[in-house]
């Protein structure tokens, strides 16, 4: 419900610009910056190649066989409860983080298309378009989808970021208990 409130709240505010040519020139101006695409195509593919090499090597390590107990901890991080707990909203962050970042590839694709369509030139449409209200309406929607995907873009890396120091604070206690199991021994 939160996340609901929160979209709309955003979308209240970005509709707002519907009402002044400024905002709307500023809405355009970020969509269509080539730097802020290039930066985040950069961060996806980066992260999308990460992602996409975890989830196999994941896969291989929770399926080994641990019967002889050697790993304590993936004996640990495979007991039912942390499974559950853990391994499984991780796996499903990664693959919901895997279409997040499809999804805001494509918008931005389709953003590097419209860049490039020179609108000025065919001058008889852009005036017949840009002084159509839908104009704006298309402007504020572009926009409001782009904020949407990057605040959930954003909401998932820092979920998986958390799994991953949870993971990493888990594997550190594993460890610390061996150690002083075995200078006790």
């Amino acid at each position: 419900m939160k996340l609901i409130i929160k979209y709309i709240i955003i979308f209240m505010l970005i509709l707002s610009g519907l009402f002044f040519d400024n905002i709307i020139n500023i809405y355009k101006d970020i969509i269509l910056n080539t730097n802020i695409v290039v930066l985040l195509v950069t961060l996806i593919a980066g992260l999308f190649g990460f992602i996409v090499a975890v989830i196999p090597f994941a896969i291989q390590l929770f399926n080994q066989d641990n019967s002889d107990k050697k790993n304590s901890f993936l004996n640990k991080l495979m007991t039912k409860k942390k499974f559950d707990f853990f391994v499984k909203p991780m796996f499903n962050r990664f693959i919901k983080m895997l279409y997040v970042m499809f999804i805001l590839f494509l918008y931005t694709f389709l953003l590097n298309i419209l860049q490039t369509i020179d609108f000025k030139g065919i001058t008889f449409i852009f005036k017949e378009i840009y002084e159509i209200p839908l104009y704006k309406y298309g402007i504020v929607f572009l926009f409001y989808l782009y904020v949407v995907l990057i605040i959930q873009f954003f909401t998932m890396l820092r979920n998986i970021i958390r799994d991953l120091q949870t993971l990493v604070f888990n594997f550190f206690k594993v460890k610390e208990e061996e150690f002083k199991y075995m200078e006790n021994k």
